[in-house]
C-alpha cells in the first residue's frame, strides 16, 4: 500500500514509533544567500564547487536545477518523505509539482523491486530516493532503475557505484547496532562494546534484528558480519541465533526495542543511524540511542531515474535539487538522514546524534556482490532454528 503526498497536505508522520521530534521548516527562500553556512562536506574527496548568490541553491555541488512545469512522482521509503514546505519551495525554485508516494513495506529494495506493489509503485514513479548501494545496484541490473548517469547533477567523488551509473548519492545514515543507553544504565549494565560481544548469551537475549530478507537495515547487518566473520560467519549467526538473538519484520523489530516503547523487552537494535535523532527527551537536548561500537556499516542514501519517466525533465530536476541547501538542510532539520553537507547538519537532532561514526566498515561492490550468498546462508542457519 502507498500513500500520496504533496504540497498542501499536513506534514508528514514518521513511521517509526520512536519519533519523538515532529516535522520543522526548512531553510526560508528569501534567506540571505550570502549567509550560507555549506562549507566543507563529510564526503572525502569531494571536489566540487558550493554554488553562492542570486537565486541559486548553496549546496553540494555546482548545479542549478532545471525549470519547467508539470509534476515529478518521487517514491520514498515510509518515513523519509520531505515536508510539504520542502515541496513548495522545490515548486518556487524550479516550476515543477512534486508528489511523493510513501511505500509502506519493509525496506525500499523489496519494495520497489522485488514485490508487485513495489513494482507498481515504481513505475509510475519518476526518481525513487532512499536506495543504499544494494537497492541501487539491483534496481539498475532488474532494469527498474535507469542505467544512465544523470544530465544535470552527479554523485559526489567517493560515492560511485560503477554497476549503478544512474545514482545520486545525496546523504548518509549507516546501519548500526543501537543500544538504548537509559535501559543499560537504569539495569546497571554495561552495553556490548564490539560485534563479537553480540553472539555471546549475555547478549544476544537483548537484540531485536529486522528481518534481513525483507529489510535493508537487516540485510545490512547480514553484510556487516558477514565480511567480519568471513569464513566463520554461518557459525557465527548460528551462535547469535542459538543464543537468543530474535528477528522480526521491520515494524515489529522497532516495536520490540525499548527505546521505542514502554512494551519493548529488548534494548538493542539493528537500526538507521538516523533513529538516535528521533528518540530524544522533550527538549530534543538527550538521545536514549547510541551506536555500539564497530556495528555501523557505511551507507550513501542514492537517488535515480527510473527507467522510464514520465517526466524526464522533471526527475532531472528533482536529483539536481537534492543537492543543492535547501534539500541538504531539511534532512537534518526533519531528521531524515545526515546531509552530505556537513554544516547543514548544525544544531540538529541529527548533527547531535547521528553523525557517522569513525569505525563504521565500507564494503565494495565486489563485497555487495556477496549478499546473495550471505542472505542464504543466514536463511539456512535462521529456518534451522
Amino acid at each position: 500500500m502507498a500513500r500520496v503526498h504533496q504540497a498542501g497536505v499536513g506534514c508528514i508522520a514518521v513511521v517509526i514509533a520512536a519519533a519523538l521530534a515532529g516535522c520543522t521548516p526548512s531553510v526560508d527562500p528569501a534567506a540571505d544567500p550570502a549567509s550560507d553556512p555549506f562549507a566543507a562536506p563529510i564526503v572525502p574527496g569531494l571536489s566540487s564547487t558550493v554554488v553562492t548568490g542570486g537565486d541559486e541553491q548553496s549546496g553540494l555541488l555546482a548545479v542549478t536545477p532545471r525549470r519547467g512545469s508539470g509534476t515529478v512522482t518521487v517514491a520514498v521509503p515510509a518515513g523519509q518523505a520531505f515536508s510539504d514546505e520542502l515541496a513548495r519551495d522545490f515548486l518556487r525554485a524550479t516550476g515543477f509539482t512534486l508528489v511523493q508516494v510513501e511505500i509502506d513495506d519493509d525496506g525500499l529494495a523489496a519494495a520497489a523491486v522485488a514485490t508487485p506493489e513495489g513494482q507498481d509503485a515504481a513505475g509510475s514513479a519518476d526518481v525513487l530516493i532512499g536506495l543504499d548501494a544494494t537497492d541501487a545496484l539491483t534496481g539498475t541490473d532488474s532494469s527498474v532503475l535507469s542505467g544512465s548517469a544523470p544530465e544535470d547533477a552527479a554523485t559526489p567523488e567517493g560515492t560511485e557505484l560503477a554497476g549503478a551509473p544512474g545514482a545520486i548519492a545525496y546523504a548518509r545514515d549507516d546501519v548500526c547496532v543501537l543500544a538504548d543507553t537509559q535501559w543499560f544504565a537504569a539495569n546497571k549494565i554495561d552495553p556490548p562494546s564490539s560485534v563479537d560481544d553480540l553472539a555471546s548469551s549475555a547478549y544476544a537475549p537483548l537484540l531485536e534484528i529486522p528481518d534481513p530478507s525483507a529489510t535493508a537495515e537487516g540485510r545490512a547487518f547480514v553484510q556487516l558480519t558477514g565480511q567480519a566473520k568471513g569464513d566463520g560467519a554461518s557459525g557465527w549467526w548460528a551462535q547469535l541465533l542459538a543464543s537468543g538473538a530474535q528477528v522480526q519484520s521491520g515494524d515489529a523489530a522497532v516495536q520490540a526495542w525499548t527505546a521505542a516503547s514502554a512494551s519493548g523487552a529488548r534494548p538493542l537494535l539493528v537500526a538507521p543511524e538516523s533513529l538516535a535523532a528521533t528518540t530524544v527527551n522533550n527538549t530534543a537536548t538527550e538521545s536514549s540511542a547510541a551506536p555500539v561500537g564497530s556495528t555501523c556499516l557505511t551507507r550513501y542514501l542514492y537517488a535515480a531515474r527510473t527507467a522510464d519517466p514520465a517526466d524526464p525533465d522533471g526527475a532531472e530536476s528533482f536529483l539536481a535539487y537534492l543537492l543543492g541547501a535547501r534539500a541538504q538542510q531539511a534532512l537534518a532539520e526533519e531528521s531524515i538522514a545526515t546531509p552530505l553537507v556537513a554544516a547543514a547538519a548544525q544544531d540538529t537532532p541529527i548533527g547531535w546524534f547521528s553523525t557517522p561514526t569513525g569505525d563504521a566498515v565500507a564494503l565494495s561492490e565486489e563485497d555487495l556482490g556477496r549478499t546473495k550468498d550471505w542472505l542464504a546462508a543466514w536463511e539456512k542457519e535462521l529456518s534451522s532454528r
